[in-house]
């Protein structure tokens, strides 16, 4: 029975918790403006990344602008600013796959708040 209901605290904390989370989605793009499989990346392209973030909780103590991104193999050559539509932001960056050595590249969005923030990794693998 103890175990029972230390299962079901567990259960409901982690829905909590995971609800304060951040939700960010990706999208890749060719030249064309056509949906790219991240499986099926080349080296030296160029492509464009849309991102489209959603916050979970209305009174995020961190601006949009603070999110940070780091690369591993990508190089963000340009990116717009966010927009807003309704509770949905989104964002473009215009990226190139820099590393020839490398299986996989990535691209990791981090967002550091009080609640539970945000940190997703965009891989794209050849």
């Amino acid at each position: 029975m103890d175990k029972k209901i230390t299962l079901i605290f567990a259960i409901l904390f982690m829905s909590i918790t995971f609800s304060w989370a951040c939700n960010i989605n990706f999208v890749l793009m060719d030249k064309s403006g056509k949906e790219v499989n991240p499986e099926h990346v080349k080296n030296g392209e160029t492509y464009t990344l849309v991102l489209t973030y959603r916050y979970t909780h209305g009174n995020c103590s961190l601006d949009l602008n603070d999110t940070e991104f780091k690369t591993d193999g990508i190089k963000i050559l340009k990116a717009t600013n966010w927009k807003q539509e309704n509770n949905v932001y989104t964002r473009k960056m215009q990226i190139r796959i820099v590393d020839n050595k490398k299986d996989a590249v990535s691209l990791n969005v981090i967002r550091n708040c009080n609640r539970a923030g945000l940190d997703a990794t965009f891989t794209l693998s050849r």
